[in-house]
C-alpha cells in the first residue's frame, strides 16, 4: 500500500472510504496480524487527505477490534478472526420478527449459536439507524431474510471488504455468502410425493412477485410435465392473502385433488375456501405447504409440511463468520417433508 489511493465513491465520506481500504488490506492478509500499518502522515499522502480524515478511519477500525495503538510506537493489526467474535445482525424491521415465523426462527439459531460460541451480537432493525456507522463491531454482518434494499447493501458492503452472511436469499456476489433452501427442489418432492399418492388434478398456490415463489412454481411444473399432468395456478397477493380472482380459485380448488401451497401464511385462506365448498382433507383433496403451521388451521393434523432448515441457517452463519472464511460460500437445502398419517 505504498502507491496513491483515488477515493471516488459518491455518497460515501471520505473517512469510510479509507477504512473500507485499510479494511481490504486487513482481511486479505497484506496487512497481517501482529504488524504495524502505515503512520498517519504516510497514510495522508497515500489517499490525499486530511489528517483528521485518518484519524476518523482508523478510529472506526479500532472500535471494530481490526487496530489497536500503542503510545509512542504506531498502529498494529489485530488478529481478523478475533473481531469475527462479535457480529452485527441487520433485521429488515424491528416488528418483523415478532410477527414472521420465518425470520424468528432464523433469529432463534443465531443467538443459540452465538451463545454456545461465545460470539457477541449487535443486532439493528435497518430502518431505525445507519447500521455500518452505529454498529461498534465488524466481525461480521448477517442478513436474515433481507427484502432487495437490504440484498443490494450487503452486496455493496461485501464488495467493500466488509465479511457479509446472508440467510434465505439467493445472492449473486461473490464477494459474500449466503445460506438458503433450494426452493426449486424442494417443491419437486412436494410435487413428487403429492403424485406418489394417486393425485393427479393438482393446484399450486403462490404469488406471483416472490422470486422464491417462482421457483417453486417452477419445480412443481416440471414434475408435472414429467408425468404428463397440467396443474392449475392460483395467483394469491402476497401482501393481503387474499385472491387474485376469487371465482378462478373457487373453481379451481373445487377441482382439485392435491395443492402445493407455496408459503405456510397461505394456508389459511386456501384452507378456509376448501371448508366452503364443503371439502374435506385429506379424503377429498391432500395439501403440501412450506413451512411450519403456524397458527390454528382446519385439518391442520392431515396437512404434510415442507419444513426448511431455518434455524440452522441462522447458526451455519454465525459459525461462517466465526471461522473466518475469505472464500465465498453458498449453500442451498432442501426441505424436510413432515408427512402426516
Amino acid at each position: 500500500m505504498t502507491t496513491q489511493v483515488k477515493l471516488d465513491k459518491r455518497g460515501t465520506a471520505k473517512y469510510m472510504q479509507v477504512r473500507d481500504v485499510i479494511y481490504r488490506r486487513i482481511v486479505s492478509g497484506e496487512y497481517p496480524a501482529g504488524s504495524a500499518i502505515h503512520s498517519e502522515p504516510e497514510l495522508v499522502n497515500i489517499f490525499g487527505v486530511s489528517k483528521m480524515t485518518i484519524r476518523q478511519a482508523l478510529t472506526e477500525l479500532e472500535k471494530e477490534g481490526l487496530l489497536y495503538r500503542r503510545q509512542g510506537v504506531g498502529t498494529f493489526v489485530n488478529d481478523p478472526n478475533a473481531a469475527g467474535r462479535q457480529i452485527t445482525v441487520v433485521l429488515p424491521g424491528a416488528a418483523q420478527v415478532a410477527k414472521q415465523g420465518t425470520m424468528f426462527k432464523i433469529i432463534h439459531g443465531v443467538l443459540e449459536e452465538a451463545y454456545s460460541s461465545g460470539v457477541r451480537l449487535s443486532i439493528y432493525a435497518a430502518e431505525q439507524c445507519d447500521f455500518r456507522k452505529d454498529s461498534p463491531h465488524s466481525g461480521g454482518f448477517l442478513f436474515p431474510t433481507p427484502p432487495q434494499a437490504l440484498m443490494d447493501e450487503a452486496a455493496s458492503m461485501a464488495r467493500s471488504g466488509y465479511r457479509v452472511v446472508v440467510i434465505n436469499r439467493e445472492m449473486d456476489c461473490p464477494e459474500l455468502s449466503f445460506f438458503t433452501t433450494d426452493h426449486r427442489r424442494s417443491a419437486e418432492l412436494g410435487t413428487e410425493f403429492l403424485i406418489g399418492r394417486g393425485r393427479r388434478n393438482l393446484a399450486l398456490v403462490s404469488a406471483q412477485e416472490q422470486p422464491h415463489q417462482r421457483a417453486r412454481r417452477d419445480g412443481c411444473h416440471d414434475v408435472l410435465k414429467q408425468h404428463g399432468l397440467k396443474g392449475k395456478d392460483i395467483i394469491m397477493d402476497h401482501e393481503t392473502l387474499g385472491f387474485a380472482d376469487g371465482a378462478q380459485a373457487e373453481s379451481v380448488l373445487a377441482e382439485a385433488d392435491g395443492i402445493l401451497v407455496t408459503e405456510g401464511r397461505m394456508l389459511a385462506s386456501t384452507v378456509e375456501k376448501l371448508k366452503a365448498l364443503k371439502r374435506r382433507v385429506p379424503d377429498d383433496v391432500e395439501i403440501v405447504t412450506f413451512n411450519r403451521i403456524e397458527f390454528p388451521v382446519p385439518f391442520a393434523d392431515s396437512i404434510h409440511e415442507l419444513i426448511e432448515p431455518l434455524e440452522e441457517y441462522g447458526k451455519l452463519a454465525v459459525r461462517r463468520l466465526v471461522d473466518g472464511g475469505k472464500t465465498r460460500l453458498t449453500e442451498r437445502f432442501e426441505a424436510v417433508l413432515n408427512i402426516k398419517r
